[in-house]
């Protein structure tokens, strides 16, 4: 019993040891690839279902609600795919218009892109942040 309670606690002090190692800010070694300056602006984009050689799908970006109708953005997409930087702590939102499909459908999504950023030896660190509005038809 004796020798189980002085194992107990070489462990104890061992895993406390551990733990202040991380914790202290001496030996805490910042990774190299830190950005310490806030990114202002994000990756937009937007996906469609889009069949090669096929009339092109008409898409809008808008800022905020599509409801709010303040259009950044209209055209005729002939790609999968297409991106946008754009400021973060905004809300977007985009249509596609599927007039080929029987009956017409259109497709709506929206997000918040927002800014993306963690701790790294009590350092706040940014990255650029990407949000993806899925128009793809079901």
């Amino acid at each position: 019993m004796k020798i189980a309670v002085i194992i107990l606690s070489l462990v104890s002090m061992l895993i406390c040891v551990n733990c202040a190692k991380y914790t202290g800010s001496s030996d805490c070694v910042p990774s190299a690839d830190c950005y310490p300056y806030e990114i202002d602006s994000g990756y937009v984009t937007i996906q469609v279902s889009y069949n090669t050689g096929g009339a092109g799908i008409p898409v809008v970006l808008y800022d905020g609600y599509a409801e709010d109708n303040v259009v950044i953005w209209y055209d005729t997409v002939y790609e999968e795919s297409v991106s946008f930087w754009l400021p973060t702590k905004k809300r977007y939102a985009a249509e596609a218009f599927y007039y080929a499909a029987t009956p017409q459908s259109i497709a709506l999504d929206g997000k918040k892109l927002k800014e993306k950023s963690y701790n790294d030896c009590g350092e706040t660190c940014y990255e650029v942040n990407e949000i993806f509005l899925d128009l793809k038809q079901l």
